[in-house]
């Protein structure tokens, strides 16, 4: 499991310069929104926000296929790449800061630091490399987020759509509720709550039906401490053993989520 934390560290590392540039090219949001990222399942690609320059539409992406960080232009073609293989990740910032000033893209101050702090990863100075099969995990991980959210958002008949939060890294969505209410769900990394990736689910400000009563040996459970409260389900390596048995069990959270929240 450490493997695959490692990995999503590096991912986490290197979408800190995709949300430089969405903070350099899309106007402020107050919830940072505009520093969101998107996971492109079809291509495999990590997604910047969409931008017009000289007319022309244009996005910022990691391929997870290729490892590459670039330029895009339209659906398929990119004005550039850079390979990320084995280079850490402020040589690809320079690298692309040097890029960028060909295009003419971004204002000469992207490269400042964000105004949040990610964890000091040990990685955070050295050469990232990534492994396929882990990267595969990955992905199908986050893709069963994506499409779990959607038997929530349809549930509560909203049209929320999931996105990753670079601060946190986490894929996540944010769903309003009446009486300014709001029912927060999504997948987090391993952080200094929980040592493995989990799944959670928070209410704005309702702790939960005390009288029902989730399902025993549930791998899931009603988390509090002084910092965070929620629902969470905690992922193990024996969680990517079968996808749809995985969707199964998300389902059901989701399910004993809505019940344990009165929605």
């Amino acid at each position: 499991m450490q493997e695959y934390i490692n990995l999503e560290q590096s991912l986490h590392l290197i979408c800190q310069i995709l949300a430089k540039l969405n903070r350099s090219l899309i106007m402020e949001e107050e919830d940072d929104s505009h520093t969101n990222l998107q996971l492109d399942l079809l291509k495999r690609r990590i997604l910047g926000q969409p931008f017009e320059q000289l007319g022309r539409p244009m996005q910022f992406g990691l391929d997870l296929i290729n490892l590459e960080l670039g330029l895009y232009h339209g659906a398929r073609s990119s004005l550039f790449t850079i390979p990320v293989e084995g280079k850490s990740v402020n040589h690809l910032e320079n690298e692309l800061a040097k890029r960028l000033k060909e295009y003419s893209v971004a204002s000469a101050e992207w490269q400042s630091p964000m105004h949040y702090q990610i964890p000091n990863y040990p990685n955070q100075k050295k050469a990232l490399t990534f492994e396929s099969e882990l990267m595969d995990k990955w992905i199908n991980v986050r893709s069963l987020a994506s499409e779990v959210s959607l038997y929530l958002t349809s549930s509560l008949n909203t049209n929320n759509s999931m996105r990753i939060w670079p601060h946190h890294f986490d894929s996540g969505l944010y769903i309003e509720l009446p009486h300014q209410q709001g029912l927060g769900f999504g997948l987090g990394v391993a952080d200094e709550l929980f040592p493995q990736p989990y799944f959670y689910a928070t209410h704005s400000d309702f702790q939960g039906n005390k009288n029902f009563n989730l399902t025993p040996s549930a791998p899931w459970h009603f988390h509090k401490s002084s910092s965070w409260e929620g629902m969470v389900y905690p992922i193990d390596k024996q969680f990517f053993t079968s996808y749809h048995l995985q969707k199964s069990r998300l389902l059901q959270f989701i399910k004993e989520t809505i019940i344990w929240y009165g929605l």
